[in-house]
């Protein structure tokens, strides 16, 4: 996943990016939630606007994000093994 911030822009990028797998946790319902995402990854970002997951961060670790702070979400394609 690709998370942006609020407040992001391409002067002052806030992107978070991690895996979301068994470890994450996030809430069900319509209303906002707060999300952990299992493993942190860097995020990248092109003259264009793509994005994309690089490098997970060593040694790993998870991040927790409040609701507050989430301005949108990626949903990102399992990578390829």
């Amino acid at each position: 996943m690709i998370v942006e911030l609020v407040g992001h822009s391409a002067a002052e990028p806030r992107l978070v990016g991690g895996r979301y797998g068994r470890a994450s946790a996030v809430g069900q319902t319509p209303s906002p939630h707060d999300l952990y995402l299992e493993q942190l990854c860097l995020v990248e970002e092109d003259a264009d606007g793509l994005r994309l997951l690089t490098v997970a961060t060593e040694p790993p670790r998870g991040v927790y994000i409040s609701a507050e702070q989430i301005a949108r979400l990626e949903v990102l394609p399992p990578a390829a093994e």
